[in-house]
């Protein structure tokens, strides 16, 4: 289970220097999803349009702090709040998966994601995996 978790980390962490939206690094990207509330000028202006979008962005830039505290429950405390960590984490993911019906909404299609946000959001998917292989375990 170690094995899963640890590429789930590294998985993450490469995905915040690799291209997640056109050629905007994966922090770059987070950086400007709390343009609403951490003011930004960056290379798509700042903030979001409505209320409900500047909500929305926050809230997903947050799942990474989740992620965080995931992860290193399930490395340091693995036997602990296994049920909360992986239903947190399915709803990271469907938060995340946004930006794919936004650039859809936007495009049609999803064309303006890249392999940073594919990669950031599969390290979610295989921390899911690896928290259910832990509480499988724990129930065996």
């Amino acid at each position: 289970m170690k094995s899963v978790l640890v590429l789930a980390g590294l998985m993450y962490l490469v995905s915040w220097f690799l291209p997640a939206v056109e050629d905007v690094p994966g922090w770059e990207a987070f950086r400007y999803a709390l343009a609403d509330i951490w003011p930004y000028g960056g290379p798509w202006g700042g903030g979001s349009s409505t209320w409900y979008e500047g909500l929305v962005w926050v809230t997903n830039a947050l799942t990474n702090v989740w992620f965080g505290i995931s992860l290193t429950s399930l490395l340091f405390f693995p036997h602990r709040f296994l049920r909360v960590i992986l239903w947190g984490l399915v709803l990271a993911i469907v938060l995340n998966a946004y930006w794919i019906a936004l650039d859809v909404k936007n495009n049609g299609y999803p064309s303006s994601l890249r392999i940073g946000y594919y990669l950031w959001v599969g390290s979610f998917l295989v921390l899911a995996f690896g928290a259910r292989l832990a509480l499988k375990r724990r129930s065996t």
